[in-house]
């Protein structure tokens, strides 16, 4: 039945904004659901048409986006991460995504950007916050790690996963960084967590 809505690009044109929100959330649902079901083709098919045949939509792109990032296809990724975000500046997870590829990329400062409007838009996800505590360790920004890390812990992050990134490690040792960290583990955490991190490997 969706297929015959994007056959008439003139039905768009004509709808209030609260239907046309709708049709471009249907839209995105619709490809999220082909792209879930291994219908990659069908999925990439059907996001491409509805922006040729009713109108760009960043929630269509964003979920195009997140399948090219699944495939591998970063590149490709890259370029409807921007897309949706020249539509949609305030799109949480195409920022956050695109943040990611940038952090691959070396390009910190972007990804920082990136992140900082993820969190700003999505303030109730640890992740934006998680990388932004991250990335104020590796400035050696004591305060600012411990606000971004406290932020993602107020919002669900588990303490046990700086566990597995070697660099926490090392913070936790570190004169100026394993301080507010020591601090914020024994406040929300575990003291083993603490004693597992400074422990050498």
């Amino acid at each position: 039945m969706f297929l015959l809505v994007l056959m008439t690009s003139a039905l768009a044109a004509r709808t209030p904004p609260d239907y046309r929100a709708e049709l471009h959330r249907a839209a995105a649902a619709e490809v999220a659901g082909l792209a879930a079901r291994g219908d990659v083709a069908g999925a990439m098919e059907l996001g491409k048409r509805f922006q040729t045949r009713v109108e760009p939509s960043a929630a269509v792109l964003y979920e195009l986006g997140l399948l090219h990032n699944q495939l591998g296809q970063l590149s490709e990724a890259m370029d409807h991460y921007d897309r949706t975000i020249a539509l949609a500046p305030d799109n949480a997870a195409a920022r956050y995504d695109r943040g990611e590829l940038l952090l691959e990329n070396g390009e910190t400062e972007a990804a920082r950007v990136d992140f900082e409007i993820a969190a700003e838009h999505r303030p109730d996800h640890w992740a934006a916050h998680y990388r932004l505590a991250q990335l104020a360790g590796h400035r050696r920004d004591s305060a600012a790690l411990e606000s971004h890390l406290m932020a993602a812990l107020r919002n669900g992050f588990a303490l046990q996963t700086l566990l597995a990134d070697p660099i926490w490690r090392e913070w936790a040792r570190d004169s100026e960084l394993g301080p507010p960290i020591a601090g914020l583990i024994v406040v929300y955490g575990d003291e083993s967590i603490l004693e597992q991190l400074r422990s050498p490997q």
